[in-house]
């Protein structure tokens, strides 16, 4: 949903840190994108309300990954590239079989 919704890259979404949120603004704060310049992008209230539900289902919160890494999203590194791309097959591959 972060990918459709705010058009960053794969290893944009990867590397998202809890700071580059800003739900006072309504921005999400892109660092290093394309050109290794910051960027701001515009944050909906529904995805807004979405990162804060994917927060709380996680068991072990990192203190800096949006999306941390590790089987269980609970390493304190991000998660690897494949993992979004692999999501995305896999509702792709969901929604045809309906």
């Amino acid at each position: 949903m972060t990918l459709y919704a705010t058009g960053v890259q794969n290893a944009e979404l990867t590397r998202l840190k809890i700071s580059d949120v800003d739900s006072q603004r309504m921005v999400i704060h892109v660092q290093g994108g394309k050109g290794r310049q910051g960027r701001d992008l515009m944050l909906s209230p529904i995805l807004l309300d979405e990162l804060r539900a994917h927060w709380r289902r996680l068991q072990k919160k990192s203190s800096i990954w949006l999306f941390p890494g590790n089987r269980w999203h609970n390493g304190d590194q991000p998660i690897d590239t494949k993992t979004p791309r692999h999501a995305c097959q896999y509702a792709a591959r969901a929604r045809a079989s309906r």
